[in-house]
């Protein structure tokens, strides 16, 4: 993979550096969940009980940093042509371990003839985790950490318990008002800078209230929720390098609205829209002009982060798709149209530049029928799909000013589905 490692404004020049790996990696993975219901008086109870295992070992033998053949170009008169690709002798090596063990439960409690429900529960999980780091082998990446050369294996264990607790009124059958509480835990799954401590376990607080109506003799739903979530902990990548560096607190506060299902025998509809108010409470970064001149590990100028919107979330997001089923003599025929509408984002955690706002349109035909009967096939659909059909030209998301990766352009997809 070809990063940029520095970008010259004044004189269009970036320079570039080579991320070439080899990754091998095994996992193990198994859950066992119990399901089942009774009764205690005037008590209704849907209980699940259950616990998962995960073991993941993956070790990356990598080049990186600069390559003769690969030397830097000029944006505003670039010169593509570079001599053929010469891969070079690896000198970073990178092994992450990870065992997790989890136990939970819930119940769920109905009563007054299911107008109320009330959901009880709550998970444990155990969490050994760790990442080495070696220029020589995996063997010594492995081996004891030195904290004056950021050499070696860096392991950690965290435990920790997550409640869950939710609440549904139903007043009337179509329509139901719900709040709900959790936490959740968890390990970042990425590579620290060299020398840089391990990541502490990544922790979130979730509140929520909303109401969900079911519409047209139920054959629409919809669903508006209000939300207000803390992260703590969480990981963000460092553009241009396979590391990552910590954000610190982050909230999220906002407003959904939902809306799936039939209008009638012929139209079915899809609709979301968000508003998000996600913002780092307390953090901090490398500025803008450590990552332009490639000093990342360590930045050479730290800065507050406090107060900033957190990248890649617009204030407003949504899309909203329509389907026609035909019927009469254009039976087994579909049409569908639909818009991606993306507000405009914070382009890195400084806020030192945006990304503009953008609006995808995307289409569908579709056939379906059933076989003859000799075939044994039940019913099979050909569909054909058109993304991004006015070829607009968009920003989808970036790591920071020297990552930022463009949305695909007009791309047609054919395919084929059989049931037997």
């Amino acid at each position: 993979m070809n990063t940029v490692a520095t970008f010259d404004e004044s004189t269009g020049t970036e320079t570039r550096s080579v991320w070439d790996a080899q990754v091998q990696a095994r996992t193990y993975a198994t859950n066992l969940d119990l399901k089942g219901k009774f009764a205690t008086g005037p008590l209704n109870h849907a209980v699940l009980v259950g616990g998962d295992y995960w073991n993941l070992y993956k070790d990356i033998e990598a080049f990186f940093g600069t390559n003769p053949t690969i030397g830097p170009i000029n944006i505003y008169s670039p010169n593509y042509w570079t001599a053929a690709y010469v891969p070079l002798q690896n000198n970073s090596y990178y092994p992450l371990r990870e065992e997790w063990t989890g136990l939970y439960g819930q119940d769920m409690v109905s009563f007054l003839d299911d107008h109320v429900h009330v959901l009880l529960g709550g998970r444990y999980d155990w969490a050994t985790y760790g990442t080495g780091y070696s220029p020589n082998s995996i063997a010594e990446a492995l081996g004891p950490f030195d904290p004056t050369t950021g050499i070696g294996f860096l392991q950690s264990h965290d435990e920790a318990f997550s409640p869950r607790l939710g609440l549904i009124l139903q007043p009337v059958r179509w329509l139901s008002f719900y709040g709900n509480y959790t936490k959740s835990f968890g390990v970042a799954n990425a590579l620290p800078v060299p020398g840089q401590p391990k990541f502490p376990p990544e922790k979130a607080t979730q509140k929520e209230v909303g109401l969900k109506a079911e519409l047209i003799e139920q054959r629409l739903t919809a669903t508006v929720a209000a939300f207000d979530i803390v992260k703590t902990n969480i990981a963000q990548a460092l553009g241009g390098t396979p590391f990552s560096t910590p954000v610190g607190e982050v909230r999220s506060r906002g407003v959904e609205f939902d809306l799936a299902g039939r209008v009638n025998k012929n139209w079915s509809v899809t609709a979301s829209y968000a508003y998000t108010d996600a913002r780092i409470i307390d953090g901090q970064g490398p500025s803008a002009q450590d990552i332009d001149n490639g000093t990342l590990y360590p930045p050479t100028n730290i800065v507050s982060e406090n107060g900033n919107r957190l990248q890649d979330v617009p204030y407003n997001a949504g899309s909203f798709w329509a389907k026609y089923d035909a019927d009469g003599m254009w039976e087994g025929w579909s049409l569908g149209a639909g818009v991606v509408a993306v507000g405009e984002r914070q382009g890195d955690n400084e806020n030192s530049f945006q990304l503009p706002a953008y609006a995808r349109l995307d289409t569908m035909v579709q056939y379906h029928f059933k076989p003859p009967a000799e075939t044994q096939i039940k019913n099979a659909t050909l569909q054909f799909n058109v993304i991004n059909l006015t070829d607009t030209g968009y920003y989808q998301n970036s790591a920071n000013r020297l990552s930022v990766f463009p949305g695909a352009p007009r791309t047609f997809l054919v395919s084929a589905r059989a049931e037997y």
